[in-house]
């Protein structure tokens, strides 16, 4: 297996792993090589590995070389200079031929037998303890209310009776005294108004009626008098009756204490007989327990006796087996210690002659190194030469297409776009610049501005771009963003037209523009388009723009114009995910493991659907804020071996 030249493309790193995946330790070993190589030669900050080099190494040696001689013999030595292990073979095999045997020890003493341990049983039969019985008695008497139900009802009698109150109008025996009165009146006014009217001839007078009335009205007053003694009356019947049934409750509940008395009486005596028939019952089955105690206690001792008896045996049998058992130990470890004192002295002599024979392998190997160091010297002497013819031969092809370009830019500038055919421009790519063209020029025509040639300013097309100075001058005076677009908007550019000028506008101060008059940066821009014309990958061009001098807004906003991305702002989230190497979007077993969790950060989304569709908006706008003008930040998505600043251009 020839060790190849390092290639500055190949990631060597997973070569290796995928052959030592394959099982193919050799080819791992050289990929190793050529890594640590590569890491000397540029620099780059790795450590070197070594894990497989010895297999790469044995290779070149055949399957019986010095190497797996020495592998074989448990040496661990990693290289073997090819064409150079026949002496170390030579010495090796002597060695392995000379060394003294290892011998299996062995002993011929037989061990003694422990005694087999016996399993003990008893004959004794253990006594049977009593039943215990179940103690049972008759229900104790319940007691019953037999007034209960009068005394409630009494009391809430006496409890809910109304307050007294007297209205004279409704005592019948006012109405008695009332007609009665009122008769007397009636008589009295009457025999009153006849004596009057007889003094004076049978003549009625007003004195006659007012005597009358007032005969009448002494007798109604009277009757006044008689209420405040019928209220009393009324009073005293009313506290009678509460008197009678209070003394009527109480009558109850006397009663009622009687028959619960009578009732305590006959359950004191029930309890009194419960527990003399329970003591009875209870001393019954102490004397059979008791017994049975003194029956289990002898049966434990006699067990207890017979046992010790069965243990004593046993100890006498198993201490006679250890006293065998050590002097059989004794006499191997004696027997041993003979059988390791010779082979400690046979190992020494091993030894030596192991020593002599790596020292040999050093040798050889440090031979080998020295010679592959000087092949190494030779190799890359040649590829620089190489390198260099590569430099030269590309810098000619370089200028010459620049001095097509040139002549094609003059041309275009006046509006003659055939020189780009040359070039390897197809007719739409010459007609769709014509059209800019025109274009151009009818804004140049509006804005009273000249044509400057390519690579004066920021603008796009092919030969040529307007220069809208003057216009963004008058832009940047307006005061305000919303002025500043009203004078665009007046300029009556096309709407493709209006958006650059604006997107100029708004990144004036930072934009592109401050980049395209330095000389490297223009440098690099040339070579970055004219890969993007030869078909390279976008991953190419990123290679080269990464590790270029430039500074790193410089070194983006380039990437970005030499693969046209004059509008950086993605349409669509995959076109985010390319742009900016970040998508930020949980997959959907991540969201619904976070919404099961009841996570915060999901708490708000019915489902997935809904998530990414916030989410998408969220991104989308998020790239348009941060990435304007430069999508592509090339020292966060370039690896480890990219983000070093190297020669300008590195092809």
């Amino acid at each position: 297996m020839a060790l190849d030249q390092y290639g500055y493309e190949k990631d060597y790193q997973k070569l290796i792993d995928e052959s030592v995946a394959k099982g193919d330790y050799a080819a791992a070993g050289q990929y190793q090589v050529l890594r640590n190589e590569k890491i000397d030669t540029e620099g780059i900050d790795a450590p070197h590995t070594t894990d497989y080099i010895k297999y790469y190494t044995d290779s070149l040696s055949g399957s019986s070389g010095p190497i797996q001689t020495a592998i074989a013999g448990g040496a661990t030595m990693s290289a073997t200079k090819p064409g150079s292990g026949s002496s170390s073979s030579s010495s090796s095999s002597s060695s392995s031929s000379s060394k003294t045997p290892v011998p299996e020890y062995s002993y011929n003493g037989t061990a003694p037998n422990a005694p087999d341990i016996p399993q003990y049983s008893y004959d004794g039969v253990a006594p049977t303890a009593p039943t215990i019985p179940e103690f049972s008695y008759d229900a104790a008497p319940e007691y019953v209310s037999q007034r209960q139900a009068q005394i409630d009802a009494l009391t809430e009698a006496i409890l809910g009776r109304e307050a007294f109150s007297y209205n004279h109008e409704e005592d019948p025996l006012y109405q008695q005294y009332s007609k009665e009165y009122t008769n007397l009146g009636q008589r009295a006014m009457q025999d009153t108004l006849g004596q009057v009217s007889a003094r004076t001839g049978g003549l009625a007078s007003s004195y006659a009626g007012s005597a009358a009335q007032q005969s009448y009205d002494n007798y109604m007053s009277q009757l006044a008098g008689k209420i405040p003694e019928l209220q009393q009356l009324a009073y005293g019947m009313y506290m009678d009756e509460g008197n009678t049934q209070r003394n009527n409750a109480q009558l109850l509940m006397a009663l009622e204490e009687g028959d619960f008395a009578k009732y305590q009486s006959l359950l004191n005596q029930y309890n009194q007989n419960r527990a003399f028939d329970y003591g009875v019952f209870a001393d019954d089955y102490s004397r059979q327990f008791g017994q049975y105690q003194s029956d289990l206690g002898q049966y434990n001792q006699d067990r207890s006796f017979d046992y010790g008896v069965f243990a004593d045996d046993y100890a006498r049998q198993y201490g006679q087996y250890q006293d065998q058992l050590g002097q059989y130990n004794t006499d191997r470890a004696f027997d041993y210690g003979v059988f390791s004192d010779d082979w400690d002295r046979n190992f020494s002599v091993d030894r030596a002659a192991a020593a002599d024979n790596q020292w040999q392998q050093s040798f050889d190997r440090d031979v080998y190194e020295t010679d592959r160091a000087y092949d190494y010297t030779v190799g890359r002497d040649q590829v620089a030469d190489s390198q260099w013819n590569q430099t030269f031969d590309y810098g000619v092809s370089t200028d010459d297409y620049a001095k097509q370009q040139a002549q094609a830019q003059q041309l275009a500038a006046v509006g003659d776009f055939s020189g780009y055919r040359a070039m390897g421009w197809t007719d739409s790519q010459i007609a769709a610049a014509q059209a800019q063209y025109d274009e151009d020029r009818a804004l140049q025509m509006a804005l009273g501005q000249k044509s400057l040639s390519s690579g004066s300013g920021g603008g796009t097309g092919a030969g040529g771009s307007t220069d809208y100075t003057g216009l963004l001058t008058a832009m940047r005076g307006a005061g305000s963003d919303e002025a500043a677009y009203e004078m665009l908007l007046s300029a009556g550019l096309t709407e493709s037209k209006t958006g650059q000028v604006w997107s100029m506008f708004k990144g004036s101060a930072a934009g592109a523009n401050q980049f395209t008059n330095d000389a490297n940066y223009k440098t690099v821009l040339s070579h970055a388009q004219d890969m993007v014309k030869s078909g390279k990958s976008d991953i190419d061009v990123f290679k080269y723009v990464a590790t270029t001098d430039l500074a790193q807004d410089q070194a983006d906003y380039l990437y970005n114009t030499a693969l046209g991305l004059s509008d950086p702002t993605p349409k669509t989230y995959s076109e985010y995910v390319a742009l900016t190497g970040n998508s930020g979007i949980m997959t959907e077993s991540e969201f619904n493991a976070r919404k099961k969790a009841a996570a915060a950060d999901v708490k708000n989304y019915a489902n997935y659907q809904q998530y990414l569709s916030a989410k998408y908006s969220a991104t989308v706008a998020a790239a348009e804020k941060t990435i304007n003008m430069s999508p592509v930040n090339l020292k966060s998505l370039a690896p480890a071996a990219w983000t070093g600043s190297t020669s300008l251009v590195k092809k």
